[in-house]
């Protein structure tokens, strides 16, 4: 019982996590990440480096679904949850920043 409320806290945050990420159009995706490579070129590599990390943990995640490995597959989607929120935490504040 714990464990299933733990998780639901979790499939929570993830569906907020997504959300939030969701009210940002690919086209102020496409803004943001132009507007660092002009302004922030360093915030920009961190930002790319940040995407690519979360490409490699997702495509992970996908191979240890079809391995049936769910040990791994927790500390995955923890890991992932966490990366997300990160981005997500650095896209509000470039947001904010460019007003």
């Amino acid at each position: 019982e714990l464990q299933g409320a733990i998780m639901t806290k979790q499939c929570l945050t993830k569906q907020e996590l997504m959300e939030r990420l969701g009210e940002f159009s690919p086209a102020e995706k496409k803004e943001i990440r132009e507007y660092l490579q002009r302004k922030n070129p360093l915030l920009f590599r961190k930002f790319e480096r940040m995407k690519h990390e979360l490409f490699r943990l997702e495509s992970r995640r996908i191979q240890c679904e079809i391995e049936k490995n769910e040990k791994e597959l927790n500390q995955l989607d923890h890991k992932i949850l966490m990366k997300k929120e990160h981005f997500l935490e650095l896209l509000i504040a470039i947001r904010k920043k460019r007003g």
